[in-house]
């Protein structure tokens, strides 16, 4: 019992570290400008790789009895999370499309609308 409990908080324990390495990494990447125009393309990589190593180090994702519940609850969470970014940039671009109104003159009906007051 102790064996087995002492194992899973080494493992748990390398699991932050490597996670927390790659925080840093990512964070020094944007505040030192490592890889210049690919620095976006740096980070998604840094960002997916931890996003898969927290998922299997600390949620336990591939490793689960044949009943994948926490699979199944991440694929439909991730799901769940595209139909709300993308339909929000479908609504923004459309209402974007749809206005026809210049900057100027949005600025300019703002100022207008600020005089009335509340």
């Amino acid at each position: 019992m102790k064996d087995h409990y002492l194992k899973s908080t080494i493992k748990m324990s390398v699991g932050f570290v490597v996670a927390l390495g790659l925080s840093y990494l990512a964070y020094f990447a944007a505040t030192q400008g490592w890889w210049g125009k690919y620095l976006a393309l740096g980070l998604m990589i840094l960002a997916a790789t931890q996003f898969v190593w927290q998922l299997v180090v600390f949620l336990h994702v591939g490793r689960e009895a044949k009943p994948r519940f926490t699979l199944w609850s991440l694929i439909c969470g991730i799901f769940m999370m595209l139909v709300v970014v993308v339909g929000s940039l479908w609504v923004m671009a459309n209402l974007n499309y749809n206005m026809h109104i210049k900057p100027a003159d949005v600025n300019q009906y703002m100022l207008e609308q600020n005089k009335k007051g509340f």
